[in-house]
């Protein structure tokens, strides 16, 4: 089930290396497009030296030709998954010039627990079709970097690697050139917090963090 980003009180603080039998350096996904998390197994493993995955991934899809041009837009934000126990925990962002609220809205998208089965395939070739105006960026956090960020000395909770998500997204799609005006977050816990947190980072949007966020 989507249980949507819950913060705790101890989401922040160092991040030391870890030892040199399983070397791991973290790489703030906020802040650098280089964002990793590199994991390598011992050599003596039978496998030998591997390289694992450990890496947040992010997709920028195109930019529609109506969010450029600074062209004002709103963004969305959710997540599916909890993290290794499933697998990934895989975010998404679907952002839109704000004019086109009305006609985006009357396209019948919602929370997804919401709809059938053909609604939802639905909607995707819905999306598809309106590539000129509606833009997306996804993010997938694999079980292998969940894990080592939470195993490391100092660990880094799923909260805080489900905030730098957030970020990395935002960021990626205001670096395509993309006036980002207004960030919707669904969210569940410390919607304050996670608000004063999205504020420091875009200044320049209106922040809406809350539960069913989704659903507005």
């Amino acid at each position: 089930e989507d249980l949507g980003i819950v913060l705790s009180e101890d989401e922040d603080g160092p991040t030391p290396s870890a030892s040199s039998a399983h070397a791991v350096s973290e790489l703030d996904a906020a802040g650098s497009a280089s964002d990793a998390v590199a994991a390598t197994t011992d050599a003596t493993a039978p496998l030998g030296r591997v390289r694992l995955q450990t890496g947040p991934v992010f997709d920028v899809g195109p930019i529609p030709d109506a969010c450029k041009n600074g062209v004002p837009c709103c963004l969305g934000i959710d997540e599916a998954g909890r993290g290794p126990v499933i697998g990934s925990m895989v975010y998404g962002a679907a952002y839109w010039p704000l004019s086109e609220n009305d006609s985006i809205s009357k396209l019948g998208f919602n929370d997804s627990k919401q709809l059938g089965e053909a609604d939802r395939e639905r909607m995707f070739k819905v999306i598809a079709s309106e590539s000129e105006r509606i833009g997306h960026v996804l993010c997938d956090l694999p079980a292998e970097y969940i894990s080592t960020s939470m195993l490391l000395r100092n660990p880094i909770s799923l909260n805080e690697l489900s905030f730098r998500a957030a970020i990395g997204m935002v960021r990626r799609v205001i670096e395509a050139g993309v006036h980002v005006a207004e960030i919707y977050v669904d969210a569940v816990g410390n919607c304050e917090r996670y608000t004063e947190r999205l504020e420091r980072e875009f200044p320049q949007a209106a922040i809406t963090v809350t539960p069913k966020a989704d659903a507005l």
